[in-house]
């Protein structure tokens, strides 16, 4: 469970470092585009090797 912590845990980074203004709004919806990408691939990986 700890690789969908991380996943998790980037998001709120990105979303903290989008409100104090270090990124772009588009900066960051590409990034959660990608965080959650990630998570759907972790998601197959972990029911493959639970099959």
């Amino acid at each position: 469970m700890f690789r969908f912590g991380s996943a998790l845990e980037t998001v709120n980074i990105l979303n903290f470092a989008y409100e104090i203004g270090y990124i772009a709004k588009q900066v960051k919806e590409e990034m959660y585009e990608k965080a959650e990408k990630l998570t759907r691939k972790l998601r197959s990986f972990s029911r493959a090797l639970d099959d």
